[in-house]
Parts: structure tokens; sequence; C-alpha cells
């Protein structure tokens, strides 16, 4: 039996805020005086020349033309097309949908969706869990239209679960002939003494009766992901990491033995807001199987980055496999495959041959497997 895990970023479709990169303090300086020099009243030559400048920092000759798109009525119908030209007025029932209006995600680049089908492919797994996928209609799509492509590669059950991000980042569970849900828990609405949220995104666990009457239960969730406030951001990891911890607890108390805790936690093993999970339970991480099998790094195979994967593989840990000890003693095999993943160039690791740029890596994140006897 073999288990997948991947944080595929979307199969289609991704939201634009996920696309943008967030705004250093260099940038929001050069906002913050453009505006200043626009407000000015009087502007001399100096200003003027500054202005110049900071356009060109700030890109505003390589504006989105993509951000936006046309609505125009016909009849009982409504079409979109591109933004090609300005329009003064923004699409509303007031003026019966004609105008513009602003799109909220993009389209992937073709080659992207061919390197995450390959992916998927080559993995072959029994069980594959995805994170951030659009919706049940995009992973009906995959499954149907692209993963037959690929030979005796057909998952039998899909079940997809929105979280609490609007954005299109829900998870996906794709099961081959023979699994079968019995439970599926959401632990979304939980909150914390304050009555806030306690996953951001999503927390859910799955109970599989396995082809041989076994039960396996897994549990995923995506941790607070890093932004300009790490410590807030560790705080809420932290909050979460315990509460993970306490729903593996409650699990071992009912005598359930095969368990997976899966996803993106968005920090590396020595980070404080993952102890809870790591250092308090008996979880064992894929990575530190004797036979987890990946090929290293081009160059720099003896240099052991704080926080990677393994000796060789050093690229920051933030996505994770844990098993409970009698699964981790069943396991034959395990590994991590990053070849869809852009390795700069020169390339830092191999990758597929058709991967010439980052726009068209199948995701940013890894792909980790276990093989099970």
């Amino acid at each position: 039996m073999k288990i997948a895990f991947l944080n595929i970023q979307n199969l289609f479709f991704r939201h634009r805020s996920l696309l943008e990169k967030p705004t250093n303090r260099c940038v929001l300086n050069w906002i913050s005086e453009m505006d200043r020099l626009v407000n000015k009243r009087f502007k001399n030559t100096s200003d003027l020349d500054r202005m110049q400048e900071l356009s060109f920092l700030l890109s505003f000759d390589k504006m989105d033309n993509n951000r936006y798109a046309l609505l125009r009525s016909r009849g009982a119908s409504v079409y979109a097309r591109g933004y090609e030209y300005p329009v003064s007025e923004k699409a509303t029932s007031a003026n019966r949908w004609n105008g513009w209006v602003e799109l909220m995600n993009r389209a992937l680049d073709p080659m992207s969706i061919v390197h995450k089908a390959r992916l998927l492919a080559e993995t072959r797994a029994d069980i594959l869990l995805l994170q951030e996928i659009e919706d049940r209609e995009s992973l009906m799509r995959l499954n149907k239209r692209i993963l037959p492509e690929y030979p005796n590669l057909n998952y039998q059950s899909i079940v997809v679960v929105p979280g609490n991000d609007l954005k299109g980042v829900e998870q996906g569970l794709l099961l081959k002939k023979g699994y079968k849900i019995e439970n599926l828990c959401l632990f979304t609405e939980d909150k914390d003494e304050y009555g806030e949220l306690i996953f951001k995104r999503n927390c859910l666990s799955y109970e599989i009766i396995l082809p041989g009457k076994e039960r396996l239960w897994i549990l995923s969730a995506q941790l607070q992901d890093a932004n300009e406030d790490k410590e807030k951001a560790d705080e809420q990891r932290l909050k979460q990491s315990k509460r993970i911890t306490e729903l593996y607890q409650a699990v071992r108390k009912r005598g359930i033995e095969n368990i997976l805790v899966m996803g993106t936690f968005h920090a590396p093993a020595y980070c404080y807001s993952l102890a809870p999970i790591l250092q308090e339970t008996d979880l064992k991480d894929l990575c530190r199987h004797p036979n987890f099998q990946s090929p290293m790094d081009k160059s720099k195979t003896e240099y052991h980055r704080l926080g990677a994967y393994r000796k060789g593989i050093n690229m920051r840990q933030q996505d994770y496999i844990l098993m409970s000890p009698k699964l981790f003693k069943r396991v034959q095999s395990a590994g991590i495959n990053r070849r869809g993943i852009w390795a700069g160039f020169p390339s830092q690791w191999v990758v597929y041959p058709t991967l010439k740029e980052k726009r068209q890596q199948a995701s940013e994140h890894p792909l980790l497997w276990i093989e099970v006897n």
C-alpha cells in the first residue's frame, strides 16, 4: 500500500493573492515616497527624476493586464473578455453588467499542469492526499480527463472538503478501488479560549477501511504560514500543534494504532511551535526512516542545512508525514519527490527535462510518500 501527500498549490487556477509576492519593507518605502511626491503641489526637476526612478523600481511598466476583464451583457447571458482598453465604469447590476470586473484568480501555466499530473502518475499512490485544490470540479477534471492518460492510474473515490480560507485552497483525498472512508471529522470550527478559530485554513481526519479490513486514521492539517508578524504566526501555530496533539492522543486511547498525521506545517522541525507534535508525542517523521530515499543535491551533498529534510537534501522542511510507532515499523520504503520543483539555474537537483522556468513547476512543495506492508 502506497500513501502520498502533496501540497499541489491548485490544479488549474490559483487565487491572485497567493501568486503575488509579499511586499517587503524596501518596496513599502518606495510606495510611501511616491505617494509623497505625487501629492506634492509644486514639483521640481529632481522630484520628477525621482518619480521616474521610483516608477521603474515599482515596475509600473509591467502592470498585470490580466488582472481585469470586460463583461458584456448579451440577451440573458453575461460574457467576459480580456481587458484590452480602459473602461471607466465597473460592471454592476445597475448597468446590466456592462463594464470592467476584477479577476480574483489566474490560470496556471499549461506545463505546470502537465508536471503536476506527471508527479502523481510517477507516484501511483493508493491513497493520495492533496492540499490547496480549487474545488471538487477541478479534482474531478484532473481524475477523469488528465490522469487517465497515464496507464493503470485511476481513483475510484474522491472527497473534497472546504476549509476556512475562501481562496480555493481546499483538501482532497483520492482512493483507489478497495479503499473506503468510514468516518470523516472536521475540526475547522474548533475555537480557542477567546472564541477565535484555531485553524485558519483546515484540519480534518479520515478513518479509512483498507482492503485487508484494517483501519487507518489520517489527520490532515495546514498550519499557520509565516507572515510579517512572525511571533504572532508562531503563537497561532503553537495553538494548532497543541490541538493536533490532543486529537492524536485521543485516537490512540481508542485503540487505533495505524495513524498518519500529515500536512504543510510551514515551519522546520526545530521550531518551538511544532514541539507539541514532534516532541511531546511518539509520532515518527518519514524522513527519519532508515529506508527513506531521494536523489541528493547536485552539489554540497556533505552539507547539512539546519531544518532541511536530510543531509544532502538541503531543502527547508515544511511538509510532513508523521507516523505512529506501529505504522513506522511497517514502512518498507519512503521518500520525497522534488522533480517538479524549479531548482534554479544551474539546477540544484534533478528536475523534469521539460521544466524550463519557475512558472512551469508543479508546486513549490515536494511530494512525500511511504509504502507500507
